[in-house]
């Protein structure tokens, strides 16, 4: 009974909630301040609802923050707005100590005093229309109300009163002050743990920043009117929670991307090529449901986000999918039929969800035929994996189809630009490989870009003339048996090509033209935030690149690689590292 009493006193006092006039006893009026922070639950509980509702109905952000601002006053009555007032007028005067007490009890409001509370409201409304409506925020927003209450009435327990006939020392009875301080610290302590189980990381900067606040409060209080006042209180309170409000906001927002498109479209190609995110980012959100792993542990790149809708309903899912830094979302439907009520009920879902993400994130890409289209924010702002600029990057070499050229066994190098046989067109259609790739390294030999539409049909093709294969001057198209009685053959076949061909390259500077190229086009790959890069090239440049940068070494003749076949490796800036076939490719 006697906490019953507490509790209402502490409404009455507090809040402009009725309670019933048997709380209003001496044991309750002594000990309200024990129960205050329940004050403050009951403004989260209520704030937390309208955010539930409003993110039901979509209501637009602005409403959403208008009511958030107003919800405190109408529970509060204003009353810690007030404190504020009064106490940005006092502070306001640099007058004497007594003068700022007598300022801060004078009923009127000064010119201070309302700039002051202008400033604040619109700080508060600026970030509540940046707050996420997620459960876990409204849930860290209320435990944040919680704590800001619980470290007010310690303050006014432990340090001295301005004034011995203010509110504060009224509230603050010598006798029982361990009744009242006990249950202060209990909701500190629970509250700071409230905040951090439901935002973790932001959480405990939450209640870091409410602790300077506290600091900041303790010495002004001190320094500038020698002790606490109930003005003061609501001074605090009110910083206070607009400190670990902007914690929320600020920490809580991270960059977020969607992407949306059709089936095989180019999705996760676009986030691992572009973006530079590694395969280990990547998720399966149907394993986010009920029991799934948060997306803190989860990974970055959330696919399939369509999946999570057969089990939740959009709010839910969305709540899932909080914290990625990229979510993957099939278009579903388009403009079939649904054939069940249950196919129905998951499409519409699956768009509220689509909705719901469109709105939160800061970029958002549809993909059409591996095209990227932005139609939300600026592809520069979107997040960024580790396998961006600095970091290790895919390589994977493939040699062009087979040629009338090949097929003959001539030498058709940089000054033979000749086309793909039709036997080495069917082959390569007839090749398994990931054709889903975002763009494509060439030459700029018809061979090799030939190749590269074939096996990559969505690929947007990147010509580079240094990765051109050999030149072989006077030997081109022409076979060793045609060429076997030139003496200037035999003298390049036997310097192991290092020797000029006539009117052509040498394997030296053969191989400095490549290694320069390759350098500058995996530069050129990850300062755009790529992860793998993709080359359609020659036998003979594989060869120079192998030989030269491979760890560990590999011998230039060593290297074979069929028409269609491949390698790949791990460009670490320095040295191609991992060497392995990926087909048609062999080191003896």
């Amino acid at each position: 009974m006697k906490i019953a009493k507490a509790i209402g006193a502490a409404f009455g006092t507090f809040s402009h909630i009725p309670v019933p006039k048997s709380a209003w006893t001496d044991f309750g009026s002594t000990h309200a301040l024990a129960a205050f922070p329940l004050v403050g639950l009951a403004e989260g509980f209520l704030m937390t609802v309208w955010g539930h509702v409003a993110n039901l109905l979509g209501v637009p952000a602005t409403i959403v923050a208008a009511v958030l601002v107003a919800l405190p006053v109408a529970v509060t009555g204003g009353i810690h707005l007030d404190g504020l007032c009064d106490t940005s007028d006092a502070l306001a005067s640099w007058a004497p100590r007594e003068r700022k007490l007598e300022i801060m009890h004078d009923p009127r409001a000064g010119a201070f005093g309302v700039i002051g509370v202008v400033v604040y409201l619109i700080l508060q409304f600026s970030l509540f229309t940046a707050l996420p409506l997620t459960a876990g925020a409204f849930l860290a927003l209320l435990c944040s109300l919680v704590f800001s209450r619980a470290l007010s009435g310690l303050a006014v327990e432990c340090w001295p009163a301005a004034r011995a006939d203010g509110m504060a020392a009224g509230l603050s009875p010598a006798k029982k002050r361990a009744a009242i301080v006990v249950p202060l610290c209990a909701f500190a302590a629970a509250s700071a743990a409230g905040m951090v189980a439901c935002a973790q990381a932001v959480g405990a900067f939450m209640a870091v920043a409410g602790l300077l606040v506290l600091a900041w409060y303790r010495h002004v209080a001190l320094s500038r009117f020698g002790g606490v006042t109930g003005d003061l209180a609501g001074w605090f309170l009110q910083w206070a929670e607009l400190a670990m409000l902007a914690m929320l906001v600020v920490g809580g927002h991270a960059p977020m991307m969607l992407v949306v498109g059709g089936a095989h479209s180019g999705k996760r190609t676009f986030v691992r090529e572009k973006l530079g995110f590694a395969a280990d980012d990547f998720v399966d959100a149907a394993q986010l449901a009920e029991g799934g792993v948060p997306a803190a542990f989860a990974g970055r790149v959330a696919y399939r986000a369509e999946e999570l809708v057969r089990a939740l309903d959009a709010d839910r899912a969305l709540e899932r999918l909080i914290g990625f830094d990229a979510v993957i979302l099939p278009l579903v439907g388009s403009g079939v039929v649904p054939m069940s009520a249950e196919d129905a009920q998951w499409r519409e879902r699956a768009g509220r969800l689509g909705c719901a993400l469109a709105a939160r994130a800061d970029v958002v890409v549809r993909m059409t035929c591996g095209i990227p289209q932005v139609i939300k924010g600026n592809l520069a702002d979107a997040p960024r994996g580790t396998q961006g600029a600095g970091a290790p990057l895919e390589v994977v070499f493939v040699r062009h189809g087979a040629t009338a050229g090949t097929e003959d066994h001539r030498y058709s190098g940089a000054g033979t630009d000749e086309p793909l046989s039709s036997a080495g067109e069917r082959a390569l259609r007839d090749l398994a490989c990931d054709r889903d790739v975002f763009r494509v390294i060439t030459s700029g030999m018809a061979r090799t870009d030939q190749t590269a539409r074939i096996l990559f049909p969505n690929a947007e093709l990147m010509a580079c003339p240094g990765l051109r294969e050999m030149d072989f001057g006077d030997f081109e198209g022409r076979s060793a048996a045609e060429l076997k009685e030139d003496a200037r053959y035999r003298a390049w076949v036997d310097s192991w090509c290092e020797t000029r061909c006539p009117h052509g390259e040498g394997k030296s500077d053969f191989t400095r033209r490549v290694i320069a190229a390759f350098r500058e086009a995996c530069e050129s790959e990850r300062a755009q935030g790529s992860g793998r890069a993709v080359f359609v090239v020659h036998a003979g440049t594989v060869k120079a690149l192998l030989s030269e940068l491979a760890v560990p070494k590999m011998g230039y003749f060593d290297v074979h690689t069929e028409p269609g076949g491949a390698w790949a490796a791990t460009w670490d800036g320095r040295c191609l590292r991992d060497v392995r076939p990926a087909s048609g490719g062999d080191a003896r």
